[in-house]
Parts: structure tokens; C-alpha cells; sequence
């Protein structure tokens, strides 16, 4: 009798969870990754076509020529069209297009095309960023870099060290102009190793020599 009397209630339990099961399923985002994973390993191409030239350019003082703003014009021209697909990606997929997805290396294609877009799609996407690093979808060091020039873009000192900014100064005399490597403010350098550490990232001082730069003189022509 008592297994008669339990009997409705165990079918009620039994219908919910298949209703939430299919509720789950139902819901979850559905994907097409060979064909993202093709699409963005040629993004990864793509974003970095003109850019080496672009910074080899730079350092030769030279980014006034018409060389390096016909470069620049179609790099940027490049990095909008990623940006479309790329947003259209985490809009279908509703979440960070990660390692789980597409594999360690495409999983961070995303990242860098979102952080050479404008300061306000940095801002956006900051959240959905962090989240995939939490998520393990992407790298504590990757995450760690965006969210620091998220800070200086919002006028915050930055939290691992990672930015390192290249300002141009002109001699009053001569009118020669000089390239100079800066590291902006860092909130807490007491434990900024320790952080850096746990993020995967190396010493301050060690990514500091390789901009000619030390913690103890952030300025070097």
C-alpha cells in the first residue's frame, strides 16, 4: 500500500527532471567548431599580417610615411572584419570560444582580436574575458594582460605589470623624436611577483630587461 501511495509522487519527480533535462538540453548553445576553428585559425593569420611590419615601421621612426599609414589603414580595415565574426561567435556560442571548443591554440584567437579592438569593445568584453580564464578556457597570463590595459584604458593603475606603453618625444633642438619605453603605475608592487607567479607570468625585473627597462628606472630611450 505505502509503495502504491508513493507511486504518483515518484512519477511527478521523474517528469520534472526529464523537463529540466530537456530545458538544459534545450539551451545548450550549438555550435558549429570545425567550421569556427577553420574561420578563426585564418583570423590568426590575418591579425598579425601587417603588424610586424607595421611595429618594425615604428621603431625606424618612420611612422610618418606614407608606407606605414597605407599599412595601417588596411590592419585596421583587417582587425573590423575579425571583430564582426568574432562577436558574432560569442553571441552563438554564448560564451567565450576557448580551448574547450576549439583547442589551446584557436581557443586564443579570440583574445587577441578583442584586444586590439577600441577601448570600449575592451571594456565590453572584459567580464566575458576573466570568465574564461576562471573557466579554464583560456590562460591566467592572457587574462591577466587584458585585464590590465582594461585598468589603464579606464584611467586605473594596472594589477600584473603586464602593459608597457611607447611615447614619442621630440628634441626642442634638434627636432629629432625619440622613442621612449614607460611602465605605468602599478596599484601594489609589495607582492607584484607572487601575483605575477600565480598567473603564469615571468619576474617583473626579467619582462622588464626585455623593453631596456628595470623596476628601478622605467624610463630608457
Amino acid at each position: 500500500m505505502k509503495d502504491r501511495q508513493s507511486w504518483p509522487l515518484k512519477m511527478i519527480v521523474w517528469l520534472s527532471l526529464c523537463l529540466l533535462i530537456g530545458c538544459q538540453l534545450k539551451h545548450e548553445p550549438k555550435v558549429d567548431a570545425e567550421r569556427i576553428k577553420r574561420d578563426l585559425d585564418s583570423i590568426k593569420v590575418l591579425d598579425q599580417l601587417y603588424r610586424k611590419e607595421l611595429q618594425d615601421l615604428y621603431r625606424a621612426k618612420t611612422f610618418d610615411s606614407v608606407r606605414y599609414h597605407a599599412l595601417f589603414e588596411k590592419q585596421q580595415k583587417i582587425d573590423a572584419t575579425n571583430l564582426a565574426y568574432v562577436e558574432k561567435v560569442i553571441q552563438e556560442y554564448g560564451k567565450y570560444p576557448g580551448k574547450s571548443l576549439l583547442g589551446p591554440s584557436t581557443g586564443n584567437v579570440a583574445f587577441y582580436v578583442l584586444q586590439h579592438a577600441h577601448d570600449s569593445i575592451q571594456t565590453k568584453y572584459h567580464p566575458l574575458i576573466l570568465q574564461a580564464a576562471l573557466d579554464y578556457e583560456l590562460s591566467k597570463g592572457l587574462a591577466a594582460r587584458y585585464y590590465d590595459r582594461y585598468l589603464l584604458n579606464i584611467g586605473k593603475e594596472q594589477k600584473f605589470g603586464t602593459q608597457i606603453i611607447t611615447k614619442e618625444v621630440k628634441d626642442s633642438l634638434t627636432g629629432e623624436i625619440s622613442l621612449i619605453h614607460q611602465l605605468p603605475p602599478i596599484k601594489d608592487t609589495n607582492s607584484i611577483d607572487s601575483l605575477r607567479l600565480w598567473n603564469g607570468l615571468i619576474p617583473l625585473e626579467d619582462y622588464l630587461k626585455s623593453f631596456g627597462l628595470s623596476r628601478w628606472n622605467t624610463e630608457k630611450k
